[in-house]
């Protein structure tokens, strides 16, 4: 009788074992889903023309303001752009209110290249340039090489929350009288 009972409660407490499992998933795969919904709700109004132009106008808070009034939850608009230097002599340029995310020098030519008084290892036609490296000044010193460098820059709109944010970024370029393609990132988490 009493091994009936045993086999009872291990039968009751597999099936609640069983049942916890199943709502843990069920609960994953339901936010899963949400947050495709969340995104492609994101893109639509992205492609909207007068969120474009903002964009490349570099309009963050008309941005900002706009995505906010469009979308029920807690959003950070960023916009990333690149400034291109081009040139074979030294170079001296300010990251202004942006905030520098990487580099890209293209170099052509043998001779060597110093950023920031880090000497740059040339054996590749390209050096990628870390976070880290820039300054609010930065200083570009070449001999023998022509250069084009990219300086990717991202300003955001508040800052980000220290919890599970998802990121949608999209690409505008080519819209009219713009030519410099620019990199829109919505930044979306709930309290």
């Amino acid at each position: 009788m009493v091994k009936g009972h045993i086999h009872t409660v291990e039968a009751v407490m597999a099936g609640m074992i069983l049942l916890s499992f199943i709502i843990v998933v069920y609960s994953q795969i339901d936010v899963a889903h949400q947050s495709i919904d969340e995104k492609r709700f994101l893109y639509s109004i992205l492609e909207r023309d007068n969120v474009r132009r903002m964009a490349l106008e570099g309009n963050l808070t008309g941005l900002e303001s706009f995505i906010r009034e469009s979308v029920p939850f807690n959003t950070s608009v960023g916009i990333v752009r690149s400034d291109v230097y081009e040139g074979s002599q030294n170079l001296t340029f300010s990251t202004g209110s942006y905030e520098p995310m990487f580099g890209l020098l293209e170099v052509s030519g043998s001779g060597s290249a110093e950023f920031n008084g880090n000497s740059l290892d040339l054996i590749n036609d390209e050096v990628w340039i870390g976070k880290s490296q820039f300054q609010s000044v930065n200083t570009l010193n070449v001999t023998g090489i022509t250069y084009r460098l990219y300086v990717f820059k991202r300003i955001l709109s508040s800052p980000l929350p220290e919890k599970n944010v998802i990121a949608v970024t999209y690409d505008v370029s080519g819209f009219r009288n713009f030519s410099e393609p620019v990199r829109v990132v919505v930044y979306e988490w709930y309290e």
